[in-house]
């Protein structure tokens, strides 16, 4: 999808409601439509988000989630 669309579906609550039906992300920083960085939850954790337009109508997204506890949240936040 365009690049525009798939940074809205972080920026605007109701479509990432949609996608994470039970997570709380809060913005932290954004450099849109190439980044943003989110508190999870309660802040223990963090979500970067970075996307790259590969063409006008494609694009790709990448999730780094930061400060889990250890490596059986890690399997779980996977899953």
């Amino acid at each position: 999808m365009p690049i525009e669309r798939l940074c809205e579906a972080f920026v605007n609550e109701s479509l990432c409601g949609r996608w994470l039906p039970n997570a709380t992300l809060r913005l932290r920083t954004a450099t849109l439509p190439q980044s943003a960085r989110y508190d999870w939850e309660d802040g223990a954790t963090r979500a970067n988000v970075g996307v790259t337009r590969l063409t006008k109508t494609k694009s790709r997204l990448g999730i780094r989630h930061e400060r889990l506890p250890n490596a059986d949240a890690a399997e779980e936040m996977t899953a």
